[in-house]
């Protein structure tokens, strides 16, 4: 193991995304779908927090050489138009990501070399009202796939039983322990050293999360 799979063993960086929310997303505007930040109990945008999670979980096999980034060009509108996709290639690197995370899912998508899109559509798999709650109910998933986290069900409206998450005092003391700066470094690198690829990540999460969005 190496970088992330060895210095952070119990939380995979898209899990301590989700745990410190406050530190990757403010709170949106009024009529934003909400989240809790885990640890802290703050209510954040859904939206910028699943974003912050998808990104951390690519970047992080990046990192570790499980994937790698590739720009490629192409046409659309019958030619008429250049494109530029932002495709996920398998790295050299076999990952041993805990089953059930984001970070897991993405090397396992990666075959094939999808773009960030088509890679996150595939991850999220079916339609939501909301997919960045959607994210976040799947990293959270995880966590209970491990014992991170206590799973129960209630209805919603008295009407849809949907699952309800809740983090143990002993792991959020256990994620107190754990610090989110390096995935928040990751990020901000990204974005500073890599301007253009981290607009195309960005934008691309975008349109899977928009492609995903059920309308009634």
């Amino acid at each position: 193991m190496t970088d992330f799979e060895s210095s952070a063993p119990t939380f995979t960086p898209s899990e301590l995304v989700v745990l410190f929310g406050e530190k990757f997303a403010d709170e949106g505007g009024m009529l934003a779908a909400k989240e809790e930040a885990l640890v802290s109990r703050m209510k954040v945008s859904a939206e910028k927090m699943a974003q912050a999670a998808l990104a951390a979980s690519l970047l992080a096999n990046e990192r570790i050489g499980a994937v790698r980034l590739e720009h490629r060009k192409g046409k659309a509108l019958f030619g008429l138009m250049d494109t530029e996709k932002l495709h996920v290639v398998l790295g050299d690197y076999e990952s041993a990501w805990p089953d059930g995370t984001l970070e897991s899912t993405v090397a396992m998508l990666a075959h094939g070399g999808p773009t960030i899109a088509e890679l996150f559509q595939s991850a999220l798999g079916a339609e939501s009202h909301n997919p960045g709650q959607q994210v976040c109910a799947m990293v959270k998933a995880g966590l209970a796939g491990r014992d991170l986290m206590d799973v129960a069900e209630r209805k919603m409206l008295g009407l849809i039983t949907v699952p309800h998450f809740v983090l143990r005092d002993e792991v959020r003391r256990l994620a107190m322990a754990e610090s989110p700066a390096e995935v928040q470094e990751m990020l901000r690198k990204t974005e500073k050293e890599r301007p253009e690829t981290w607009r195309q990540l960005i934008k691309e999460i975008g349109a899977a999360m928009t492609w995903m969005t059920k309308s009634d």
